[in-house]
Order: C-alpha cells, then structure tokens, then sequence
C-alpha cells in the first residue's frame, strides 16, 4: 500500500503469468482422476488451456465416452455443451483432425487465411507493417506445430521479424520474399494437411553420393546400394556437371563453387533419389509410408536435417525444391553422415575413376 509502483503484467493466460501453469496442474489432476475412473478402458485425453479433445476406442467407445463426461460432471467440471463437437473428423484448437483418413492439420479457414495475408501482401507490393509481419509469424509458428513441413522454411521469416521494428513499414527482404511465394505455392499444391501415420524406414542406405566442387564446375556423383556394398560392379552409378551457366546461384563471379560444398552435397542426394527411382516425375502421394536413407560424407546435411532449419543461401534453395519434390511423392529423405573412408567409391566417381 505504501509503494507508488503499479505492476502491469501482459503476459500469459487471462493476463495472469501463473494462471495458465496452475490450470494446468488443476486440471491435469481431474483428467488422471477420470483416467483413473475408466480403469483399462480405451481412452485418450488431450487439454489445452480449457479446450478438452476426448479420443475413445473400441466397441465399448460411446459407454467410455458418456462414463468419461459423468466422471468431469462429478467433479464439477464446468462444459459448455452447445460448443461439442465430435465424430471422426474434428477442429481443435485451431487444427483439423481427421481419424478416418490418418491425417493432421488445419482448419480450412485458417489456411485460407494464410494464403489471403501472402496474397494482400502481394498486391501491396510486398510493403507490410512490422506489427503485422510480427503476428503473421506467430500464427504461422502455431500452423507449423502440425503442419511441419512448413518449419524448415521458416527460419528467414524470424531472422527478419526479430530485427524488424513494430512501427516499421518497408518491403521484405529478397530471401523473405522468396519464402512466402515457396510456402503460398506449396499449401496450393500440397494441402495443409501431413500425414499421421508413421512411415516405413529402410533398415538399409539406399544411395551414397558426393560433390566435388571446382572453380567453374560441380560433378554431382553417387551410386546405388541395392545390390549390396561389397561387390560395385553390380551397382548402377551416375555422374552429373554442373556448370555457372545451368546453375548461376551456385557459383561466385571468378566461378568459384567451393563455398557452396554442403548445398552442392545435398543437390547430389537429391539427384541420386530421381536416377535410382525414389521419386516420380510428376509426383503423386504415397501418404509418406516410406523413407529412403542415403549417405553423404557431408556433415552438414545430416546436422540441416535434424536442426530442421536454415537462412543460408543457396542451401535453402536447394533445400526449398529438395523438399516440394519430397512431399509431392509422399516420400521422405534421411541423410546419414559416412567418413570420407567409408564413401570412397561415389568420391571416385566425382574424379573420374
């Protein structure tokens, strides 16, 4: 009372900092109770904040249900039963759940909404107000939660937002621009949806490759893996130049290339997964049940994959097309680091041999 200080707290739920935490451990303590309840009983429970998601199997489903609704009313859990929704296909919290097809992602409003603030952007001449730049990538962060092919692409849009001052209004960076056109293109194409069930990963390597980067020239080489490691005169093999005319991005004015290794050694995966048949021209979904394992002895590209995120330049070009190709053949890519001993063979083919 005798202090002249008036604390205003702007963070968390309800505009109260604690309010969320103890909700939390409130209401996790009467989901256990019900869990409790239903005993050996199919059910799943998902809460955020004060939105409940109730997952309920087998034949007995609609008996776990209403008994799971009995035990919060005897609780004295407050539901307002007007906004219940359910069946096999429900939004919640903003996502869009659909069991009957084994999908995640976002409500259609939402994605609409994405597409018409890159769109309006667009016709503004990519001018944008910082305080609206700022939200939109908050709401794209909660989207990507999800929809996590969308992640790896978001890095340029924090780099800019986090130095990009509320009042500001100025046209996005080239590399921001860049992004935006990638992720409007691909929620057109591909959906806002990913796939929830777990792929099929190869219990073997499907490919080694290797770049070879030389001032005015890239060799972009690998061979197969299918018929073994031991004996590489049944191993089918390719090799591909490149040259500063076919890929300018890839080279400096004096034609240097060498700055470039780790985006040149992820275009020879790539290149590897089309000449052994791993992706299809044109594409068509195979609901991601498969990943193919490939080896490089490029640490970077295993370290891009598991920080799944980058603002380099060219690598995240590469990346962008790597990855659009990837998800439009429903299949997944996973590079593991070989010593420079152990990929021998697709380093010789970059020399010639």
């Amino acid at each position: 009372a005798e202090s002249r200080t008036l604390w205003l707290n702007c963070v968390g739920t309800f505009g109260v900092s604690s309010a969320a935490y103890w909700w939390t451990r409130l209401f996790g303590c009467v989901g256990r109770w019900v869990l409790r309840v239903l005993g050996r009983r199919w059910s799943m429970q998902l809460a955020y904040v004060d939105d409940l998601h109730l997952l309920c199997l087998g034949p007995d489903k609609f008996v776990t249900m209403w008994l799971s609704i009995l035990a919060y009313e005897v609780m004295g859990t407050p539901f307002s039963y007007r906004k219940f929704k359910g069946g096999l296909s429900v939004d919640y919290v903003g996502y869009r759940l659909e069991y009957d097809r084994h999908v995640a992602g976002i409500s259609t409003k939402r994605a609409e909404w994405i597409l018409q603030w890159i769109d309006t952007l667009e016709r503004n001449g990519w001018m944008v107000q910082g305080r609206a730049f700022i939200e939109f990538t908050g709401r794209l962060s909660f989207v990507a939660r999800v929809v996590t092919w969308l992640k790896p692409f978001m890095a340029p849009l924090f780099a800019w937002s986090s130095v990009l001052a509320r009042g500001t209004v100025m046209r996005v960076p080239v590399l921001v621009y860049v992004t935006l056109r990638f992720l409007k293109e691909q929620l057109q194409r591909h959906g806002h949806w990913v796939n929830a069930t777990a792929p099929w990963f190869s219990p073997k390597e499907a490919f080694r490759t290797d770049a070879k980067c030389e001032s005015g020239r890239i060799v972009l080489a690998g061979w197969s893996t299918e018929n073994g490691v031991e004996n590489l005169k049944l191993a089918r093999w390719f090799s591909l130049e490149i040259f500063p005319e076919q890929l300018p991005m890839l080279f400096k004015e004096d034609g240097a290339s060498q700055w470039c290794s780790t985006a040149a050694e992820l275009l020879a995966s790539y290149a590897a997964s089309f000449a052994f048949g791993h992706l299809e021209k044109g594409g068509g979904s195979k609901n991601l049940r498969m990943a193919i394992t490939g080896g490089t002895d490029n640490k970077s590209n295993q370290a891009l994959q598991e920080k799944n995120m980058s603002t380099k330049w060219p690598l995240l070009a590469v990346h962008m097309q790597v990855s659009s190709q990837l998800l439009a053949n429903g299949v997944r890519m996973r590079l593991r680091w070989r010593p420079r001993e152990e990929n021998v063979p697709a380093d010789a083919i970059t020399n010639g041999d």
